[in-house]
């Protein structure tokens, strides 16, 4: 996620105090490739301001969450 965008969704979030979260996964049904099943983790995460901003991030793609991204999500309020 650009550092751009994230600092949108920031300041969104910190003069509405709301932030839009939604989380896609692969259904649990199916098997993992080591041949276990269950639920996986998650791999789709959007995000959606008030102001319009959405975002999607493939977390599974990433090979580390951002931190600009761990500091939105972090962010109690």
């Amino acid at each position: 996620m650009s550092l751009s965008v994230c600092l949108c969704l920031l300041i969104c979030q910190k003069t509405f105090q709301v932030l839009g979260l939604d989380c896609e996964w692969v259904n649990a049904d199916q098997s993992h490739e080591d041949g276990t099943s269950g639920r996986r983790p998650v791999s789709l995460l959007q995000l959606a301001s008030v102001s319009g901003v959405c975002v999607l991030v493939r977390l599974h793609l990433l090979q580390y969450i951002p931190d600009s991204l761990q500091q939105l999500l972090l962010d109690r309020r």
